[in-house]
């Protein structure tokens, strides 16, 4: 009984609260959304030899769609968001589907 009570009070790291895991969460995904918008400007711009690659491959998997399909990810990266659900983000992508086709 007393070694799993000394073992409790001599840990020697902290555990975060829960409030700081989801803080590190949302920085995550902040990171992740911010890096796969750049990566999405370089390719649809173009630029230097990722860009042409990215481009490259977002036109094998999807033809000629490769502007809307990009532009669609773009959206969903920040409309999402700030939507709070997945049927506002949705609906945006269908918007921008029907204007760009």
């Amino acid at each position: 009984m007393t070694n799993k009570k000394n073992s409790k009070t001599n840990r020697k790291t902290r555990r975060p609260t829960k409030a700081e895991q989801e803080r590190q969460a949302a920085i995550k995904r902040m990171l992740i959304s911010l890096s796969l918008a750049v990566l999405l400007i370089f390719t649809c711009l173009r630029m230097g030899a990722v860009g042409v690659t990215l481009y490259n491959f977002v036109r094998v998997f999807v033809g000629s769609l490769a502007y809307p399909v990009m532009g669609s990810i773009f959206i969903y990266l920040f409309s999402l968001r700030r939507l709070k659900n997945i049927l506002g983000g949705y609906l945006v992508q269908l918007v921008y589907w029907l204007v760009c086709c």
